[in-house]
């Protein structure tokens, strides 16, 4: 799947059921936005900023978005203005 392209309705689904393989193509998709609000900043000794990936809270930005799947997204219903005909 291309970084620009929607996840297909089917890997959704798939993962909604269990397959881990699905889950990690969605986590794959949203990496970017993942680390970007997975940052912290952090001073060096001297005194300078640097922006870091917390690995801490990037797992639970994981783990609830992982949990947002499993439990409440809803795979029976399409947005609005959406068919499953390509």
């Amino acid at each position: 799947m291309e970084r620009n392209q929607r996840i297909t309705y089917e890997t959704i689904c798939a993962a909604k059921q269990g397959d881990d393989e699905a889950m990690i193509e969605i986590v794959r998709h949203y990496e970017p936005y993942i680390a970007h609000f997975s940052k912290r900043r952090m001073y060096d000794e001297y005194g300078n900023p640097h922006d870091v990936v917390d690995e801490e809270i990037k797992n639970l930005i994981i783990s609830e978005y992982m949990s947002a799947v499993y439990f409440h997204y809803d795979h029976h219903r399409l947005p609005k203005g959406e068919t499953l005909e390509q």
